[in-house]
Order: C-alpha cells, then sequence, then structure tokens
C-alpha cells in the first residue's frame, strides 16, 4: 500500500514539474518555429495556402519533385534538348528542353501503367494482353503529345498571322506621327493586346536589358516562327544597318502583309468547293440516289415479285 501512495506521489511531482517548467520551454519552442517558419515564407504566403485547391497545394509539388528528379537521372542531349527549345519557344511553353522531357518520359510511363492496369483488369494475368495493351497505352499517349505540341504550335501561328496585319499597321501609324521604333512598339504592345503583342513585349524587355535591336528581333522571328515576320525584321534589321527611313519601310512591309494576307484568304476560299466534295459525296449524294431511285426500285421489285 506505501508503494502505491509513493508511485501516484511522485506521478503528482512529474506532472506538477511539467506543468510548471514543460509549458514554457513549449511556448518557447512554439514560438521558435513560428519565427523560423515567418522567415521562410514570403509575407503572405500562409494566408494564400489556405485558399489553394487541393492539385495546387499536394499534386503539383510532387509533380515538380518528380520532373526534376528525372532531369537529373535523365539527362537529354543537346540536339534533343535544341530541337524540344526550339518547340517550346513556338509553342510559347515557358519550360526548359529538360522539363519538358522529363513530363513527356513521366506521361509515358503513365500511359503505359494505365494500359497494364486495363488488361489486367479485363484480361487478368494474360502476359500477351499485358503487353499488347501496354504498348498501345505507350504509342497512343506518345502520339498524343507530339499532337498536342505540334496543334499549339500551329493555332498559335495562325493566331498571329491574323494579328499581324493589324499591329504593322499600327505601328506604321505610330512611326508616321513621329514616334521612335521602340515607342511605336511599346503604344502598340499597350494599346492592341493579343499573342504577338506578347512577344513585342519580350523584345522590348531584351533590348531594355542591353541587346541590340537586330539580337532582339532575330530572337523574335524564331520565337514566333512565321514567315511574314522574318520579312519584316529583316527589313528593319537592314534600315537600321544602313540608315533608312523606317517610315518607308512599315509603309511598305504594311502594304506587303495587307496583299499576303488576301491573297492567303482568296487561296482559302478556292479551296472551299474542293474541300466540299467529301461530305457532299459521303451525305448528300446517297440521299439523292434514294430520292431519285427509291420509287423506281420499289417500281422493279413489283414487277418482278411474281417470278420470284
Amino acid at each position: 500500500m506505501m508503494y502505491i501512495g509513493l508511485f501516484f506521489v511522485g506521478v503528482f511531482v512529474y506532472c506538477l514539474v511539467i506543468m510548471l517548467f514543460g509549458a514554457s520551454s513549449l511556448r518557447k519552442e512554439l514560438i521558435h518555429t513560428r519565427l523560423s517558419k515567418a522567415r521562410s515564407i514570403s509575407f503572405g504566403d500562409d494566408i494564400d495556402d489556405e485558399n489553394l485547391s487541393f492539385s495546387e497545394r499536394i499534386i503539383k509539388p510532387i509533380t515538380d519533385s518528380l520532373i526534376t528528379w528525372l532531369t537529373k537521372v535523365l539527362p537529354v542531349s543537346n540536339k534533343e534538348q535544341g530541337k524540344i527549345a526550339d518547340n517550346l519557344l513556338k509553342a510559347g511553353i515557358k519550360m526548359t528542353p529538360a522539363e519538358y522531357a522529363s513530363l513527356r518520359i513521366m506521361l509515358l510511363l503513365a500511359g503505359l501503367v494505365l494500359g497494364i492496369l486495363f488488361a489486367i483488369l479485363t484480361k487478368g494475368l494474360n502476359v500477351l494482353a499485358i503487353l499488347q495493351y501496354g504498348l498501345f497505352g505507350f504509342i497512343v499517349v506518345y502520339l498524343l503529345v507530339q499532337l498536342s505540341i505540334t496543334s499549339r504550335i500551329r493555332k498559335r501561328q495562325e493566331a498571329m498571322q491574323r494579328q499581324f496585319p493589324n499591329f504593322i499597321d499600327l505601328l506604321t501609324v505610330c512611326v508616321e506621327a513621329g514616334l521612335g521604333f521602340d515607342q511605336s512598339v511599346q503604344y502598340v504592345v499597350k494599346e492592341y493586346p493579343c499573342e504577338l503583342s506578347n512577344e513585342f513585349k519580350i523584345l522590348l524587355r531584351d533590348i531594355s536589358l542591353g541587346s541590340t535591336r537586330k539580337d532582339a528581333l532575330i530572337k523574335l522571328q524564331k520565337r514566333c516562327g512565321i514567315d511574314q515576320l522574318k520579312s519584316f525584321t529583316a527589313a528593319v534589321i537592314q534600315a537600321d544597318e544602313m540608315g533608312i527611313s523606317l517610315k518607308n519601310i512599315l509603309t511598305a512591309q504594311s502594304d506587303s502583309v495587307r496583299r499576303n494576307y488576301r491573297q492567303r484568304i482568296e487561296e482559302k476560299a478556292h479551296k472551299i468547293p474542293i474541300k466540299m466534295m467529301l461530305p457532299m459525296v459521303a451525305f448528300i449524294f446517297p440521299v439523292i440516289f434514294i430520292v431519285l431511285l427509291g420509287p423506281a426500285v420499289i417500281l422493279v421489285s413489283e414487277q418482278f415479285k411474281g417470278y420470284f
């Protein structure tokens, strides 16, 4: 009985010491933890984190860490990096070639795993079916990735081709009004927001960071990849090197761009009858044949009904 009393007395003393001294030490530890967290984040990040979605808080960090790890484990050759970099620039994707290559590998592996899981769920542990479905998923994801970046490049270039005539017209008007080339570009970019204006914003940023106008224009042409902009940049570079007035150059370029734009529209209009042949042959002509020959087929079948 005496030992039990001593045990409870010891527990009481221990709890009393923890309450008196442990609370202050725990409070200090919590304060140090909060201070270290406050130093490691910027102002307002703890508030913004509460408003982030599940994908931004959980999935995106995991994906970024996997991409970083794959970038270190699976290096990409210089030739492949150059090709990927050109495609990313033309597509307007803000990503390094190594990150894009790692993301593509992750998607291919995901397609392979999904194909294998589908084969296991539908065919069981059939090795041949697992190989077939896994290979099929891998090929489908590879084709979708290639098609997506090609489609994005094509749509972006078509959008810039539509925007370029209006852009160069506004630029010509500003130069004729007495503004310099950089000031004219800055005004047009502000007043005419579009995909092409975003690329010219990068041009102005490159010039402000110390690049020459020639280098900035060459980079602009590589990012956009359209023929009209190529001739425009060549004309502006030649005007700078030879001291020719930009007013005359831009006026000639504006007329040329408008003429090419009109010719391209006329070419598309001439292709419409040819493109309409396939739906007409597939959907309209059979209906016409049914309407015209249907009664005749019925009469002929009734005439020969007695012979069969």
